[in-house]
């Protein structure tokens, strides 16, 4: 067992109540928020991440840097006494990355550690950490960085369990978690793409994925490089076959030597698409393919189109995917776009953040702020996307000129009333946020519950979860440093209520 140092962080707290109702006539449909601020010793402005139970947050943990070492300060049972004190571990030096996942024995997800050599577990309540399995990575016991998160562990079988994966020289080796706690391995015959920088050479792990390629109803491990993805298909005893089954994605998804060669010659008009992701859209149960293409544009920077390709499976029961893309998302400028379901129908809908760069951007971007635009559109049927947005409205993006650092407005989805349908989280000045009630047409209400509350310039640090695990969404907010060297010490959580004890209505 090792111990890790365990710093003292004092924090006291306060809480109020944040009254707020949708302007409805049912009472149920009325929502309450109850405002706790907790104020640490600490940045509290790191990475967020929760160690779920049963898909719920039950602790929260976030990272931060304490006289040079990477410190977790740890919230545990936040989901039932957000005011319990934190602890604040600090990480041993030849820890490469932190993360999280399910353990044999434990109710929620653990955190989990990796160095060069071995997997461990800490433990939010000693802080001590255990190995659980020693591993073989590319990684050297010298190197030395500062510990970052990762997804290095997943469920890759669906057992339930956090597996793990490492990249050496020669394959990639799977850590299988047992029901008794203990990790198998074995090699997968994978090599790592390598790339020759001058007199250095970058090694990349590929992106990995589970999901049922055959249709056998077994997670298969699927490692994505370029226009394919390798399949290593699932076996009886939950392991996976050492060699690899290769698909191709008929994506024109380039590789790292066609890019760098366009990149080298210049080449202001060759389209460069990557991989984005995959997700199933249409509620079918294969994953479908989303790319991204970026188009030149010149000095503004050009926009970027998403391409869609359902799945289907062939004679075989075989996953595959059509050269020709099914969908294509046009947005205007530069863009991001997430695919979450709304109205809770089992088909995921679409939200577009796009901006224009131009002259008249160029002028407001002096001025320290830009402005965007939001879309939302709705899948009205399986495979098939509504053409004119369902919703949008214009966002702000505030930037600190002096420094670069900034960040878009709050915009978030979430169910807020415990309808089953998502509502819209907006930012209206720099310290109001209005919920607007979820529908079917219109998407959104145009009556609002107005909640005042002092937030960050980046809507990023703005969190929405199910925290007291009411089947209503909460909301958390941080702080950064150019929101002030003090507030960035400190968080606001707004803890939904019950709409019978609402006591004021606007």
């Amino acid at each position: 067992m090792h111990k890790i140092t365990r710093i003292a962080a004092a924090l006291s707290f306060t809480a109020s109540a944040l009254l707020g109702s949708f302007a409805h006539a049912k009472s149920d449909d009325l929502v309450r928020f109850d405002k706790i601020t907790l104020n640490g010793s600490h940045d509290l402005s790191g990475k967020l991440f929760y160690l779920k139970q049963n898909d719920a947050p039950r602790h929260m943990v976030i990272a931060g840097l304490h006289d040079n070492q990477v410190v977790l300060n740890v919230f545990a049972d936040f989901d039932t006494n957000a005011k319990a004190p934190v602890k604040t571990f600090a990480l041993p030096a030849n820890v490469l990355f932190f993360g999280k996942g399910n353990l044999a024995g434990q109710e929620s997800e653990s955190i989990l550690l990796m160095t060069a050599t071995a997997l461990l577990t800490l433990d939010i309540q000693s802080g001590q950490s255990k190995v659980l399995t020693e591993i073989d990575s590319f990684y050297g016991p010298q190197i030395k960085t500062l510990a970052s998160y990762a997804d290095f562990s997943q469920d890759l079988n669906a057992d339930g369990l956090a597996d793990v994966l490492s990249t050496n020289f020669t394959g990639i080796n799977v850590y299988l978690q047992q029901a008794n706690g203990e990790f198998i391995s074995q090699q997968l015959s994978f090599s790592p793409e390598q790339e020759i920088e001058g007199r250095q050479v970058i090694i990349k792990e590929p992106s990995s994925f589970s999901f049922d390629v055959n249709g056998d109803s077994k997670a298969d491990l699927v490692l994505q490089r370029d226009n394919f993805i390798h399949i290593f298909k699932q076996l009886a005893d939950g392991k996976f076959s050492p060699q690899a089954q290769t698909i191709n994605l008929n994506a024109g998804i380039l590789d790292a030597q066609q890019i760098k060669l366009i990149d080298e010659q210049d080449d202001n008009e060759s389209p460069i698409t990557r991989f984005h992701q995959f997700k199933d859209l249409d509620g079918d149960g294969m994953m479908d393919l989303i790319t991204r293409t970026a188009v030149p544009g010149g000095m503004f920077g050009g926009k970027a189109e998403y391409d869609i390709r359902f799945a289907n499976r062939d004679a075989q029961n075989q996953l595959v995917y059509a050269a020709k893309s099914d969908v294509t998302l046009k947005p205007k400028g530069q863009s991001s776009v997430t695919f979450d379901d709304i109205n809770n129908d089992g088909l995921a809908d679409y939200s577009m953040f796009s901006l224009e760069l131009g002259v008249g951007a160029m002028m407001s971007f002096v001025s320290g702020s830009l402005d965007g635009e939001m879309s939302v559109y709705r899948m009205q049927q399986a495979r098939q996307y509504v053409e004119k947005a369902d919703y949008n409205t214009e966002i702000e993006i505030q930037i600190n000129t002096d420094t670069g650092n900034g960040g878009r407005q709050v915009f978030r989805m979430a169910d807020f009333n415990g309808d089953g349908l998502k509502d819209l989280l907006i930012q209206h000045d720099d310290d109001e946020l209005r919920i607007h009630q979820g529908g079917n047409s219109p998407l959104f209400a145009k009556q609002k519950t107005k909640l005042n509350a002092l937030l960050p310039k980046s809507g990023d640090l703005v969190e929405v979860e199910d925290f007291n695990h009411d089947g209503k969404a909460d909301i958390l907010i941080r702080y950064a440093k150019q929101d002030g060297k003090e507030r960035e010490k400190s968080l606001v959580l707004l803890l939904s209520q019950s709409s019978e004890s609402v006591i004021a209505k606007q």
